[in-house]
């Protein structure tokens, strides 16, 4: 289910970014036996599901699963500020009185120390002629996953791969992508040319 949802989504964010593209499971079904055992692929099956789907492009996206990382913050103290005032004595610019005096908001303070885990997903991408199945483009995500949904991420995910793959020029928008799609802006205050 992931899966379809996944390759649901990466394809229609590629279709509103201009590029046509089709979900894989339209054209290979779960026992097609695509993936070799050594996690390599099949050729002939992903060229014939390249064929039947007339695409001229594939890619395969690997997830290799989830890293964690822990991050150790030690924290920060600060204070008491030798300027404005402290708990040990005024300071030399603002000395003691109704509303400069020592207190708690000149005093020092501090963050306390803190352990944070962050989960970042793991994959590889590549990007095939679907012909000859020739390397056009590979890369290596490593992806924070933050607290959304699974929809959410994926489409996040989805659109940080389309980008990639735009800004880089490996892949050029075949329609005008309908994000883009605006109405003209007229200035009033300039004449068009005839």
């Amino acid at each position: 289910t992931t899966q379809r949802l996944y390759e649901d989504i990466t394809s229609t964010t590629f279709t509103l970014n201009g590029i046509p593209s089709e979900p894989a499971y339209k054209y290979l079904s779960p026992g097609s036996g695509l993936l070799l055992q050594n996690g390599g692929l099949n050729l002939p099956i992903l060229r014939q599901a390249a064929k039947n789907a007339k695409a001229s492009d594939i890619l395969v996206i690997t997830f290799n699963g989830v890293k964690n990382q822990t991050v150790y913050n030690p924290g920060v103290t600060w204070g008491p500020d030798p300027f404005w005032g402290g708990p040990f004595g005024p300071g030399p610019f603002m000395g003691p009185g109704p509303f400069m005096g020592p207190g708690p908001m000149w005093g020092g303070w501090a963050i306390p120390p803190s352990v944070t885990t962050n989960q970042y997903l793991v994959s590889n991408i590549q990007l095939l002629l679907a012909k000859d199945y020739q390397t056009l483009w590979t890369a290596s995500f490593t992806t924070l996953l933050e607290q959304f949904s699974n929809e959410k991420t994926i489409e996040l995910y989805s659109q940080l791969l389309v980008q990639k793959l735009l800004s880089n020029g490996f892949m050029i928008p075949l329609q005008t992508p309908s994000y883009q799609i605006k109405a003209p802006v007229l200035n009033p205050g300039v004449t068009p040319a005839p």
